[in-house]
């Protein structure tokens, strides 16, 4: 019996390690995504949206060449 609670507690002692370095591994992914891909993200759809812009003015001129219903 007691070679069964050795082995109990040794798959909890696993168990817990897991834990920790899924934990710490997981804190190190939000501090990356935090520091390089938000900032860069948000690069991106900054231009995209500007671009957009562009386009949209193109086809309301397109649409509405006298620009006589501007808001």
């Amino acid at each position: 019996m007691q070679g069964y609670a050795s082995t109990s507690d040794d798959f909890s002692r696993r168990v817990e390690e897991w834990m920790d370095t899924a934990s710490s591994e997981v804190r190190h992914a939000v501090r990356y995504i935090d520091a390089a891909v938000i900032p860069e993200v948000r690069h991106e759809v900054g231009g995209a949206l500007r671009l957009l812009a562009g386009h949209m003015e193109r086809w309301a001129d397109k649409l509405d060449p006298d620009g006589k219903r501007g808001l």
